[in-house]
């Protein structure tokens, strides 16, 4: 419902800094939504790709946007091998650019098989 022309119709929901994605930050300051979609959840699952292979927590999204030194660290610094295929994949689902982003939980899980199906053929 709407609370009147200065409250918003929205609320945003709570934030998890190291999952949320930046369009869901400008959602939460203005109180609607204008670009969150699909691709919101493909950055959402990036983050949480990126915790569950390195046990750390991704930068958070408005830091990335900023260019600040929040990039990702890479699993080598923290001693863990990774292929290649998995931090490229993290990468596209967490760009701060939605443009640039995938744009679907269904070509994140194509990603993902196509992942594990090449690291099966290679024992």
């Amino acid at each position: 419902y709407n609370m009147g022309e200065n409250q918003p119709a929205v609320q945003a929901a709570f934030l998890k800094t190291a999952y949320a994605a930046p369009e869901q930050y400008r959602t939460a300051k203005e109180g609607r939504v204008e670009d969150e979609g699909t691709w919101t959840d493909v950055y959402a699952a990036g983050a949480v790709m990126y915790y569950l292979l390195t046990g750390h927590k991704a930068p958070d999204a408005l830091s990335r946007e900023a260019k600040a030194a929040a990039n990702f660290v890479t699993p080598k610094k923290y001693n863990i091998k990774l292929k290649k295929g998995w931090m490229k994949l993290i990468h596209r689902c967490t760009e701060p650019d939605i443009q640039k982003r995938i744009s679907s939980c269904r070509v994140v899980r194509e990603e993902i098989e196509h992942l594990l199906k090449h690291e099966k053929e290679e024992r």
